[in-house]
């Protein structure tokens, strides 16, 4: 079959896979707005030339409705400045993401640089079809991504993870000089304090985790206290404590991918989170609104989630310098618990080193601007970049310490997830820019290109409060002792990377959306109610996944596992 026909029957497979319409995401609008009326018309005419001799450049980005996206956002501002171009963005819903990148993907009209937010494996086979622009000589070269190369030069495994198929490099992720970003359990320290309860002693088990749920019910006024975001995120957060994973994943233990549906631990886990919704201890308001999440922890009633920590900085209550508030009701991450005597390390504990593959850039193929998308990019890598695209402009959005670090600076007025304004001074009073609107931290907050300290940012410095502004700081010190717990206890371990070929990509997204579909349809009635869940239910329920062709997917994934463990011999 010829490249071309290849193509196309592979943009048919992902059209008949993912919805179809990206509204809105066609050309931007020009902005007609007339110059001054004391304009002379020659400055207007010379003025109207200078914006059109520069470059338009479109640029994806996710709208989880914190920034104000515009060319006239900050964070914009930046990148056109470097690019020396006019910085668009297009802003995609986060509830439809995946679905409208697919789409978008299909009908090849996307953005000129995009996001890949966790489709690491859909960039690389994508790439291979010619839909994404190489990226390997200007990496390969220092003098082109001078900034760029340095990161790569100090990760040793960047190119056997980040090289398609095909040899060729199409996308970039986000480097980190620690590797350590937790997303997993989190507590309520009051529920813990309350209760004289040791996080690492009194919540080992899973059934400890389940009293301590029952403790904070009781805590919470009868609200359930277990919260997640909408959608999949229930099963796919929950589903690495018990060694399992919603759909196809690595098994470190028998060192063999398999489809988690079809576990024993997958059956256990449902029936666990079954028990908790009987039992009143499972929210499922918030797993139904994700705006609901972020309400519950704000107000002080979400007391168990499993999730990243940025929102711990919202669990100090008034934001009131008073370290023994903070020490009382901060969020508190914890390990997995066991499960029938056995603990196992979360997906979240996997580390690829200093690069994080779960957030990729790439760049349209048919871009007619790549000499200044690569200019932009590479000073998005650069210490300079790095520091203005997430702290902004230094007396306006943050200020630096007596050592020169850079720190956070906003108003109480400035609206929490829940939409309320925080209490604090006047509006007038304070730095000029909103850090959330401008979306100052949205690069650190999940797409940042190079973030030199991950772990400063997630909480808030209740000691370095004044003048009624906040100075966001170090995380706390029970945090690190985490992370050195997380080391001693050997949780950080590598993650596979697979590199599918084109028809093995069509074949797998054929058999993994109707899998995937039903799964999520039953396992939520099985969770929720709609569904009996007993044996024989389970049993129908597993013998529907197998005819759905899940050994061809297991045979598929393994083949090329095999393939990877060769290739590091």
């Amino acid at each position: 079959m010829s490249k071309k026909l290849k193509l196309c029957a592979f943009i048919l497979a992902v059209m008949m896979v993912f919805s179809m319409v990206l509204a809105g995401c066609g050309a931007a609008k020009e902005d007609t707005s007339n110059a001054s009326q004391t304009t002379t018309k020659e400055a207007q005419t010379t003025a109207a030339q200078t914006v059109a001799e520069k470059p338009v450049i479109k640029i994806l980005v996710i709208d989880d409705g914190r920034p104000k996206w515009s060319k006239d956002t900050l964070f914009i501002k930046f990148l056109s400045d470097a690019a020396e171009a006019v910085v668009e963005p297009v802003a995609i819903p986060y509830d439809v993401y995946k679905d409208k990148i697919n789409t978008l993907i299909a009908s090849r009209d996307f953005p000129d640089v995009m996001n890949m937010d966790d489709m690491y494996r859909q960039v690389s086979e994508y790439g291979t079809y010619g839909l994404f622009y190489d990226l390997s000589p200007f990496i390969k070269d220092a003098g082109k991504m001078p900034n760029l190369n340095k990161l790569v030069s100090g990760a040793s495994n960047f190119y056997n993870l980040m090289t398609s198929s095909d040899g060729k490099i199409y996308g970039i992720p986000k480097f980190l000089e620690s590797p350590f970003v937790y997303m997993g359990p989190v507590v309520s320290r009051k529920v813990l304090l309350d209760n004289n309860l040791d996080y690492l002693k009194d919540l080992d088990t899973l059934d400890d985790l389940t009293n301590y749920l029952r403790l904070a019910k009781k805590a919470n006024g009868g609200t359930p206290p277990f919260i997640t975001r909408s959608g999949n995120a229930l099963v796919e957060y929950v589903a690495p404590m018990f060694g399992t994973d919603k759909k196809m994943y690595y098994n470190p233990e028998n060192d063999k991918y398999q489809l988690g549906p079809l576990d024993d631990n997958y059956k256990k886990m449902v029936s666990w989170m079954a028990g908790l919704y009987k039992e009143g201890l499972l929210n499922k308001e918030a797993w139904q609104d994700s705006s609901k999440f972020d309400s519950y922890i704000f107000n002080k009633h979400g007391w168990f989630f499993i999730d990243n920590l940025a929102p711990i900085q919202f669990f100090v209550p008034e934001y009131l310098p008073d370290r023994k508030a903070e020490k009382t009701n901060y969020l508190q991450p914890i390990m997995s618990p066991k499960v029938d005597g056995k603990r196992y390390y979360a997906g979240n504990y996997f580390s690829t080193g200093k690069i994080d593959t779960y957030r990729i850039w790439s760049v349209s193929a048919t871009t007619k601007h790549i000499d200044n998308i690569i200019k932009m990019l590479d000073w998005a890598y650069s210490e300079e970049g790095n520091q203005k695209l997430i702290y902004g402009i230094e007396g306006e959005t943050f200020t630096k310490d007596k050592d020169g670090q850079p720190w956070w600076v906003f108003h109480f007025d400035q609206k929490g997830y829940d939409g309320k304004a925080w209490t604090g001074t006047n509006k007038d009073e304070g730095p000029k820019y909103n850090i959330i609107t401008e979306a100052l931290g949205w690069w650190n907050g999940g797409n940042v290109f190079y973030f030199k300290d991950r772990e400063r940012d997630l909480m808030p410095r209740a000691d370095l409060l004044k003048d009624g502004t906040i100075q966001f700081g170090d995380v706390t010190q029970l945090s690190l002792d985490f992370k050195k717990w997380l080391i001693s206890e050997g949780a950080f371990r590598d993650q596979p990377i697979l590199k599918f070929t084109p028809e093995e990509g069509i074949e797998l997204k054929g058999i993994e959306a109707t899998i995937d579909t039903f799964v999520e349809e039953n396992v939520y009635k099985f969770i929720f109610g709609g569904r009996e869940f007993n044996d024989s239910e389970w049993s129908s329920f597993t013998s529907e996944v197998s005819k759905m062709k899940a050994d061809r997917l297991v045979e598929i994934y393994n083949a090329e596992y095999d393939k990877y463990k060769q290739a590091g011999k």
